[in-house]
C-alpha cells in the first residue's frame, strides 16, 4: 500500500516540476522588410506595394503577420495571394488579407509548417485586381474595366 502511494507521490512531483516547453520567444514588432526578403517594394502599372512582416525572422510553426500596403493605389482593389516553397513543393498555402480600417493596408496571419531543411525559401504570390471605370483593359459584366497584376517576393524561414 505505502509502496503505491509512494510511487503515485513520487510520479506526482516528478510530473509538476517538468518545466513547460520553452518556445521561442516571438517578438512582436512594426511592420518591416526582412532581411532575407527579395523585395520590399514592388511597382507595377496599377502602383506601389509594400510586403512588410512583423518579425525580425520568420520560423516555422510560429505564426507572423504580413502587413501590404499600397499607398498609390485607389481604393476600389482586392487582393488574392498564397504561399509556395521556391524550391521544394509543399503545397499552396492560401493568404487572406483583411482590410485595415481607413488605410490602405491589409493584414493577413501566417503559420508556415517546419521543413526538414534548416532554411527554407518561400514566394508569396500576390495578385491585386482593381476595378474601376476609367481604366480600360477588360470589361466585366457591369460594364467596369478591371486591371489584374500578379507578383511575387520570396523569403526565408528558418526551422526551430
Amino acid at each position: 500500500m505505502y509502496k503505491k502511494i509512494f510511487i503515485l507521490v513520487s510520479l506526482f512531483l516528478l510530473l509538476m516540476s517538468c518545466n513547460p516547453k520553452q518556445e521561442l520567444e516571438s517578438i512582436y514588432i512594426a511592420p518591416h522588410c526582412l532581411a532575407s526578403q527579395s523585395q520590399c517594394m514592388v511597382t507595377n502599372d496599377i502602383g506601389q506595394f509594400n510586403v512588410l512582416f512583423n518579425v525580425d525572422k520568420v520560423h516555422g510553426d510560429m505564426p507572423f503577420e504580413l502587413t501590404l500596403t499600397y499607398p498609390s493605389v485607389n481604393e476600389n482593389i482586392k487582393f488574392s495571394a498564397y504561399l509556395e516553397g521556391k524550391e521544394m513543393f509543399m503545397g499552396k498555402i492560401p493568404v487572406f488579407f483583411t482590410q485595415v480600417q481607413n488605410e490602405q493596408k491589409q493584414r493577413s496571419e501566417v503559420l508556415l509548417a517546419n521543413c526538414s531543411e534548416d532554411q527554407m525559401v518561400w514566394r508569396l504570390w500576390i495578385t491585386a485586381e482593381v476595378t474601376d471605370n476609367i481604366v480600360t483593359n477588360e470589361l466585366d459584366d457591369n460594364n467596369q474595366s478591371r486591371t489584374k497584376r500578379t507578383f511575387f517576393i520570396d523569403f526565408l524561414s528558418t526551422r526551430l
